[in-house]
């Protein structure tokens, strides 16, 4: 029996959450039994020192990963229990990844980099186009949609890899680092951008970060420590 409330109030639970690498001896364990409660629509970051298991936590979170114990819950569905086509559907449709190296295609277009999740939907080529050039625009890019990354800055090409995580409409935003390559300034317009499709669209976000400044723009701190949650902070009333 686990000690969640209500299912409607939480859109990711995890239950007593391991992640073990290698075996015997030289077995390590990234994870150490973590709970974690994230309503919908909160905004969460989730900070410690290097080797706590953020990205670990965070691969768990999106079914990049498979954990040694413990289950996930995204919308109340327990997804480690799901075969791999409809836990693919369900990465898909309810969750965007956005990354510290952006992980956008070099050979084409901020364009057709952020059409690639819709057409993995098999939707046209005419409204792939209409939603792609409207997110583009919603996070300051309008002018660039034909420019490939190498002709965008740093903080051009993180918002290429939004938009292409947002254009979906996904249920939860993960972020790894994502203002990891960024310098100060560029890095509060990414949060602010975040911060503002959070609030319009309702998606819940959290995020993995080094930077204290980052993370007190959130709704919520998780502290991991040595695989563990230490403890925890809110920042915002509406949690």
């Amino acid at each position: 029996m686990n000690n969640f409330s209500s299912a409607e109030d939480y859109i990711v639970k995890t239950l007593d959450l391991w992640k073990v690498y290698g075996r015997g001896r030289l077995a390590f364990s990234a994870l150490k039994g973590v709970n974690l409660k994230v309503k919908r629509g909160e905004m969460v970051a989730v900070v410690g020192p290097s080797g706590s298991g953020k990205s670990t936590l965070l691969n768990l979170l999106g079914a990049l990963d498979h954990p040694t114990k413990g289950k996930v819950f995204i919308d109340n569905i327990d997804i480690f229990r799901l075969g791999d086509n409809a836990l693919t559907e369900l990465r898909n449709r309810k969750i965007g990844f956005v990354f510290q190296s952006f992980n956008l295609i070099q050979r084409v277009s901020a364009l057709k980099n952020v059409e690639i999740p819709l057409m993995m939907r098999n939707i046209s080529r005419e409204k792939r186009r209409r939603l792609a050039v409207a997110m583009l625009k919603a996070v300051g890019l309008d002018g660039k949609f034909n420019h490939k990354p190498t002709e965008l800055s740093g903080g051009e090409q993180q918002r290429v890899a939004l938009a292409r995580a947002l254009v979906v409409r996904p249920s939860i935003l993960l972020g790894d680092e994502i203002t990891g390559n960024l310098d100060s300034k560029t890095s509060m317009e990414i949060m602010e951008l975040i911060r503002r499709f959070n609030k319009t669209l309702k998606t819940t976000v959290i995020l993995v970060t080094h930077n204290m400044q980052i993370a007190k723009q959130t709704d919520r701190i998780v502290y991991l420590r040595d695989g563990m949650v230490e403890r925890e902070e809110i920042l915002n009333r509406k949690v």
